[in-house]
């Protein structure tokens, strides 16, 4: 599922996808021109995701698109969600809760 948080001021969008623990912007290209990127704060962007996108909506459908057919569960959320499934086993193992690891 994807989220948008629109803000029109700024010509930019923050987009929020459950498979992505990073959220993706849509923002206003740097080069001059009417176009508009997408772009995240780490890591590498997908290669259907780069270039260049008309529009907003032009860009909110590449990333609605991408997330329909192509997006994969991320390293970082697919671990995350492997550790919280071995605490909950610890703990009924146990019979004791079980502390979790700090994040980053």
């Amino acid at each position: 599922m994807v989220v948008f948080e629109e803000d029109t001021v700024n010509q930019t969008c923050v987009c929020t996808l459950d498979k992505l623990k990073e959220p993706l912007t849509i923002r206003k290209s740097r080069d001059g021109f009417i176009f508009f990127e997408i772009v995240t704060t780490k890591g590498k962007l997908a290669a259907e995701l780069s270039g260049k996108f008309s529009s907003i909506p032009a860009a909110k459908k590449a990333i609605e698109a991408y997330d329909r057919e192509k997006a994969y569960i991320s390293k970082a959320l697919r671990s995350e969600k492997f550790t919280e499934e071995r605490l909950k086993r610890k703990e009924k193992e146990n019979n004791a809760p079980v502390f979790k690891p700090e994040s980053n």
